[in-house]
């Protein structure tokens, strides 16, 4: 996350933050049961579109010194190697004591993992080519974005499909002036545009629901275009072009009209969005499987599935953001590996 100027604090970035972890959850939520419901689809399309993908935009925001330091400060990037490692056995052993049949796979990109192993390769990517023009690399980045999907090896196997996707996305938040852009969006007229197109999206998401979600690994961007037939596999880099003209529209609508001043709890929670991820669906998946509660919270559909959804992720932000929870990640993202300066990244950072 980005450190905040002492005499202009603003949490502009921490405030978005907690948004976006709450639309992962929410959306973790929806997938689950988005075989069955109609509700599941619809906030399936709202969430997927933008909150993994903000993620990215707003951790390349902070990367600056990293990704242009001269030399390789790799004890910076390890830890979210290391993170993703230790989710994939911790994931494990929670669904092992719940009583899953499941076998440990390391890297295991159907696990929520994959996100920080997609950090990891994508900064190293990043410091490998910051000398270079950033036009260039860029227009390459969303080329290749485009083009991967034509290749069916490519997929979510080690979150290759998702490195090549959101790379470009890291790479344009790395490239922003985060000041400049703030003082952009506060200004009346931008919100008022923002929250408009909020509300189209929404509204046309809802009445273009079974199309859109037809066309749902273009959200999540872990498949190649080999799931689509005919010729919408032919049309698979116009529909990914047009997946990425919404993801900057409705982005950059959704970060416009987060407030940039301290709200109390909440600000607090998205500056540790790296805990409430890195603990949150092992115990979501026990609440929705192994408990009753996901049937009375969620099975009942419309909009009480929805308020439940809601309720739950923010329940989850409250309790996985607190000392004990973060501490884990704390050692994991200040692991005592470095080449230069002091070692940061803890999510504070």
């Amino acid at each position: 996350m980005m450190e905040m100027d002492a005499q202009n604090k603003s949490f502009k970035w921490h405030n978005t933050a907690f948004c976006l972890i709450m639309l992962v959850i929410i959306g973790h939520i929806a997938d689950h049961y988005s075989g069955s419901y109609g509700w599941a689809k619809y906030l399936f399309v709202l969430t997927y579109a933008v909150d993994y993908p903000l993620l990215f935009f707003i951790t390349g925001l902070g990367s600056k010194d990293i990704v242009s330091s001269e030399r390789l400060d790799f004890g910076k990037i390890f830890p979210w190697f290391a993170a993703s490692a230790v989710l994939d056995l911790f994931r494990f052993i929670v669904q092992a004591a719940g009583g899953s049949d499941v076998s440990f796979k390391l890297f295991d990109q159907r696990n929520v993992s994959w996100l920080f192993l997609a950090f990891f390769v994508i900064m190293l990517a990043a410091w490998a080519v910051h000398r270079i023009n950033p036009w260039y690399v860029m227009a390459i980045s969303v080329i290749l974005a485009l083009a991967a999907g034509y290749d069916t090896t490519v997929g979510a196997g080690y979150a290759l499909s998702r490195i090549l996707v959101y790379f470009p996305v890291f790479y344009l938040g790395y490239l922003t002036d985060a000041d400049y852009l703030e003082e952009l969006m506060e200004k009346k007229t931008a919100k008022i545009v923002s929250f408009i197109i909020l509300v189209f999206y929404a509204v046309c998401s809802y009445f273009n629901l079974s199309w859109m979600y037809k066309y749902r690994s273009l959200f999540t961007s872990n498949k190649s275009y080999g799931m689509f037939e005919g010729k919408d596999f032919l049309w698979g880099m116009q529909y990914r072009a047009m997946y990425l003209c919404i993801l900057l529209i409705v982005g950059a609508a959704l970060i416009c009209i987060v407030p940039g001043k301290k709200i109390r709890f909440l600000s607090d929670i998205g500056s540790r969005w790296k805990t409430v991820y890195f603990w949150h669906l092992p115990f979501l998946t026990l609440l929705m499987t192994k408990t009753p509660l996901g049937n009375v919270f969620f099975s009942h559909g419309g909009a009480r599935a929805v308020i439940c959804s809601v309720l739950v992720a923010i329940v989850f932000c409250l309790i996985f953001s607190l000392k004990p929870f973060k501490a884990v990640t704390d050692l994991l993202f200040g692991l005592p590996l470095k080449t230069q300066g002091e070692q940061g990244g803890t999510d504070e950072d």
